[in-house]
């Protein structure tokens, strides 16, 4: 049986290799097998490396090339695959070759870290300057370590300080009471109609003005005078000459003048007027200057004309060429002439005509917003120093009767009866104070807003440069001690009769009844009135006076049952180091702060430290061991 499965073995190999001959002994019985591992172990000698399927009885004869290394001999490199084992192994011991450790058996040996620092010194040999300078740098940087480590080592315990304290000690900050303002009034705006008549220049040159702003004029009376400057500008010079010359020898005369006492009244009102300027507050707008410059004008003129009148040594020749420059002016200028009598305005705004009696009755809602829009882009034209040919020049207020429409809510606006009286205050205007008239009340359904008119004949000449105001019907204001709102508490208090209170030393107290016995209780009073005086409810004290609490008559038997307490608003103060509770009474809130009373039922005083956090904050707590903040 052996022999049948070696002739079919060699059969198979001989067919599948050629130069196999199984007839020839000598070169030995091989299968393909073992010839093509032989083969690919020639070309891939690291084949089996790290496989961990390596074959150790290769190595033992040297099967494979690339892993030996031969003397110097002249023998052949390499040794052909189709050898067998016995013939390779012959060849290779006839040789005087001596193989290698493998070298997957080798071990790799790593210097010690004294060693690699020997070696570090020999190659990179360092002068001693170059030491010491190395030595400085690691001193150095060790330094900055050990600083930077303390400032870090320094912030972590003082943030962990910090944070014991937050919550080991409450924190708690308080206020500085002070007085201030609180304005809750509802603030509306609303469009001024006039009866205005507009006129137009009746030719271009300079203006001078005759009479100021807000100043009454008659039908037919001069209003201003235009001029061309180019003819009347020397006329001009000679008359200002001619009137400092005319000032100066008045001033320096001896002898009493028959106007004198009219003079000192002229001198003095244009010395209010100029202190009148410069104590308001208008001073600064340029509308005001224009008004006083009129104002100046008209009084120095009045004193000219007095100058003028005066007969004296002084006054010779004046008038004469006075009148004679006057009439060269007259004949280079026009007078603008009054067609109706009434207030003389020069600020325009273009709206003088489109705002009437007809338009103020028609007015809707999307007209008024339309309105305030305009109104509040376009400003009142400042009166001109130079007029133009048929171009507005002044207007003139025929009645001294005077509306404000304005809109506003009609659940508001039913609170308001027509025909009453009410007192509307303005700001940023000469008059904060007015008194008008609800003449008419027009509900819009569609919009739930309520037209109201007001009208009024007083002060119609501080308003002629306005046509957009803001007002306010009425007015909510308080003035008072200003303290925050999250700085108030409630507590109750419980009211005692005044005739059971007694004084033993120098505390004031109560008998009560406790056990049968009458037991002397001390009271910390906070408030009194006739008859009462109040204490805090302490609800923790058991053993202290409550609701309910029964005491006794000092010098009668007639005991009395607690039932009295009130519900009052108050805030704690800083009083040394203990937290005192104080009653307030409040005026008017906004959504942060309260405006108290000046009456007696506020105790709080200015300059008074308030808690603002008064959250567990009892009456006299020790604040010692507080976290107190000034907020």
């Amino acid at each position: 049986m052996k022999k049948n499965k070696t002739s079919q073995s060699n059969k198979n190999t001989k067919k599948h290799s050629p130069n196999l001959n199984s007839n020839n002994p000598s070169r030995g019985t091989y299968n393909l097998d073992e010839y093509r591992n032989k083969k690919r172990n020639y070309y891939n000698p690291y084949a089996d490396m790290g496989t961990g399927n390596v074959d150790r009885s290769r190595e033992k004869t040297n099967s494979n090339p690339y892993r030996n290394q031969y003397n110097k001999s002249n023998t052949p490199r390499y040794g052909s695959p189709y050898e067998d084992n016995y013939t390779r192994s012959s060849y290779i011991s006839q040789s005087s070759y001596t193989p290698p450790p493998p070298i997957y058996d080798q071990k790799e040996v790593h210097p010690t870290p004294e060693q690699r620092k020997v070696e570090i010194r020999s190659k990179n040999k360092m002068t001693r300057k170059q030491l010491q300078a190395q030595a400085k740098r690691r001193k150095r940087r060790m330094m900055q370590k050990m600083t930077v480590g303390v400032i870090i080592t320094m912030f972590i315990t003082y943030a962990g300080l910090k944070v014991i304290d937050l919550f080991r000690y409450p924190s708690i900050s308080y206020q500085t009471v002070q007085m201030g303002v609180m304005d809750n009034s509802n603030q509306l705006k609303g469009i001024i109609f006039r009866d205005e008549q507009v006129f137009n220049s009746t030719r271009s040159g300079d203006i001078h003005y005759i009479l100021s702003e807000g100043e009454k004029v008659s039908k037919q009376g001069s209003v201003c005078l235009v001029a061309q400057s180019t003819e009347i500008q020397s006329l001009k010079d000679q008359l200002y000459t001619l009137d400092d010359s005319l000032y100066n020898k008045q001033e320096k005369r001896s002898d009493l003048s028959y106007y004198q006492a009219d003079l000192y009244q002229i001198n003095e009102v244009l010395k209010k007027e100029m202190d009148n300027f410069i104590d308001s507050k208008y001073w600064e707008n340029p509308k005001s200057v224009y008004e006083l410059r009129q104002s100046l004008d008209k009084t120095i003129e009045d004193r000219t004309s007095l100058y003028i009148q005066d007969e004296s040594k002084t006054t010779e020749g004046f008038q004469s060429n006075r009148e004679a420059i006057i009439n060269s002016l007259k004949n280079n200028q026009s007078s603008q002439k009054a067609a109706t009598s009434g207030i003389v305005s020069y600020a325009l705004d273009g709206y003088e005509t489109k705002l009437n009696d007809e338009t103020m009755k028609t007015l809707q809602y999307d007209q008024y917003k339309e309105l305030l829009a305009e109104t509040k882009k376009s400003e009142m034209r400042l009166p001109s120093v130079v007029a133009e040919a048929n171009e507005p020049l002044y207007k003139i207020i025929t009645s001294d009767r005077w509306e404000i429409v304005t809109y506003i809510e009609t659940e508001q606006a039913n609170t308001y009866d027509v025909g009453t009286y009410y007192n509307l205050y303005f700001e940023d205007t000469k008059q904060d104070k007015i008194r008008f008239k609800l003449e008419s009340k027009q509900e819009e359904v569609e919009t739930g807003l309520t037209k109201l008119v007001f009208s009024s004949s007083d002060y119609l000449s501080d308003f002629l440069a306005y046509r957009l105001v803001e007002f306010s019907i009425g007015q909510n204001k308080a003035e008072g001690l200003k303290i925050p709102l999250k700085a108030i508490v409630e507590k109750n208090m419980l009211g005692i009769p005044n005739e059971y209170i007694v004084e033993q030393g120098r505390e004031k107290g109560v008998f009560k009844k406790q056990n049968q016995m009458n037991v002397f209780m001390p009271l910390n009073i906070q408030y009194s009135d006739d008859d009462f005086s109040y204490i805090m409810q302490q609800i923790d004290q058991l053993d202290g006076i409550g609701l309910n609490s029964v005491i006794e008559h000092p010098t009668e038997e007639k005991p009395y049952t607690i039932s009295d307490m009130q519900t009052v608003q108050g805030v704690y103060v800083v009083n040394g180091q203990f937290a005192q509770f104080k009653r307030i009474e409040v005026a008017m809130t906004n959504k942060e702060y309260a405006i108290l009373t000046q009456d007696r039922g506020t105790k709080l005083k200015e300059f008074d430290q308030i808690i603002s956090n008064p959250k567990n904050i009892k009456e006299d707590q020790l604040l010692k061991y507080m976290n107190v903040q000034n907020e």
